[in-house]
Formats: structure tokens, sequence, C-alpha cells
């Protein structure tokens, strides 16, 4: 939906689980954390500015 491609990891990081994404120069890197409790409204946010092309 965001346009984001998923990227390979490089091998070593591979067996820690999560996932990359990019989607031009931005990147975005999501990680696994053992016994994590989020907070209540804890969420990611995004600030978008539009740009005319």
């Amino acid at each position: 939906m965001l346009g984001f491609k998923e990227l390979a990891k490089p091998e070593n990081l591979r067996s820690r689980g999560g996932a990359w994404f990019r989607h031009g120069h931005i990147e975005i890197h999501l990680g696994v954390e053992k016994n994590f409790h989020p907070a209540g409204k804890a969420h990611p946010t995004f600030a978008v500015r539009q740009i005319n092309l």
C-alpha cells in the first residue's frame, strides 16, 4: 500500500528475524524482541509531505 519493497537482509542478520523495507531513499528496519510488551497506545507513525513532481 505504501510502495515499500522488502529487502534481503545480510546473511549474518537473518537469524535475528525481522524484515527490512525500502521506498526510494527511505529504509525501515523492523526487529523482533523476545518478551516484548507494547504500551497500550503505542503505534508506529510516518510523517509524509506531499512532493509535487
